[in-house]
């Protein structure tokens, strides 16, 4: 199917990255498209922000077509080549090279060690963020 024939709902069956956020402070959820930017959205429940997110894709991807702009992949289908240019200030390329060399490896490897770990939290984040819904839903549905 070429992108003249697709509707907002075809988009929306590709595999976006969807999340859903606990507000602790006011008890709402908020839910983004992070592909997508500005398709943010608010529920008092998972479930409601989740069906408020699919709404608000939808008139998302509308308005996006409407004026003429590419949707975006959906960034599980994008080509990592494992190659970037990063330029960092050069105060923290010297830290960073300094603590390389204590640890005894190159810079390329410290930075992505580094990256690693930030990823590796943030997946963890996740992963008990999910863990924590589940247990949630299911208690609800009792």
């Amino acid at each position: 199917m070429n992108d003249k024939t697709r509707t907002p709902q075809d988009y929306l069956k590709e595999p976006y990255t969807r999340m859903v956020i606990p507000d602790q402070e006011s008890g709402t959820y908020t839910a983004q498209i992070l592909e997508f930017p500005g398709c943010i959205t608010q529920g008092d429940t998972v479930q409601d922000a989740y069906q408020r997110l699919e709404e608000t894709a939808l008139s998302w991807i509308e308005a996006a077509l409407d004026s003429g702009h590419d949707i975006p992949p959906p960034a599980s289908v994008s080509e990592f080549g494992g190659k970037i240019a990063l330029r960092l200030p050069k105060s923290l390329h010297r830290q960073a090279a300094l603590a390389a060399e204590r640890d005894g490896t190159s810079l390329n490897q410290f930075i992505v060690m580094a990256v690693a770990e930030r990823v590796g939290a943030s997946n963890l984040y996740n992963h008990l963020t999910e863990k924590l819904e589940r247990r949630f839903f299911t208690l609800q549905s009792m």
